[in-house]
């Protein structure tokens, strides 16, 4: 691996309005409203950053495994913490029940995308759930991969993913439960970004 490219991500990651936690919550809730998971599946998630998602499906009892060049120390995914390129993942084929892979795909390199949906549809089992990003994000500019839903649409298609769902920007509700054991309501929301629930296309 670059070493300057984890330096690089590492610097990123533990500046705290970098991929914060509003916007995990916003993929949580996704999650929870629109993709149903057995329990204890096991779950690769490409491109982890802070491991908010991560943090949050171990602790509903799946078995997590995150990917990425720089890790924060979290107990819970002790053991579970793989350096690495999602371009070249260091996992056997058909390994994870369920792949997700939340707003890397736009720090790929566009040339380099390919293999890095080939890999993400090698290592799973047949569901996915991605999220891409459309537009830059200053002042780290770490976004290489910027295009609308046709073009990620085409180049999934390509690359042996079947869609069966696409949102656009997705607003969703999380539920929180408070102290005094009411349920508040909070509106949460993604980045701009589009989000695709996935299948493999064809038999692998």
């Amino acid at each position: 691996m670059d070493d300057s490219i984890a330096d690089r991500y590492k610097e990123v990651y533990e500046t705290l309005d970098y991929g914060p936690i509003t916007t995990a919550r916003g993929l949580m809730a996704a999650i929870e409203e629109e993709q149903y998971l057995p329990r204890k599946s096991k779950i690769l998630c490409v491109g982890s950053g802070n491991s908010y998602e991560a943090v949050w499906l171990a602790l509903q009892g799946h078995d997590v495994t995150t990917l990425d060049f720089h890790h924060p120390k979290v107990k819970i995914l002790e053991g579970k913490q793989v350096c690495g390129k999602g371009q070249a993942m260091p996992f056997d084929t058909y390994t994870f029940d369920w792949v997700l892979s939340a707003e890397c795909a736009e720090h790929i390199p566009e040339k380099e995308i390919d293999k890095f949906l080939k890999e993400i549809l090698r290592v799973g089992k047949g569901l996915y759930y991605i999220t891409a990003s459309d537009e830059d994000d200053p002042p780290y500019h770490t976004h290489l991969c910027i295009h609308g839903v046709e073009w990620w649409m085409r180049r999934l298609k390509k690359n042996g993913f079947g869609i069966t769902h696409v949102r656009i920007n997705p607003i969703h509700h999380l539920f929180i439960k408070n102290e005094d054991g009411t349920t508040s309501k909070m509106r949460a929301s993604f980045t701009k970004c589009i989000t695709f629930h996935l299948t493999a296309q064809l038999s692998q």
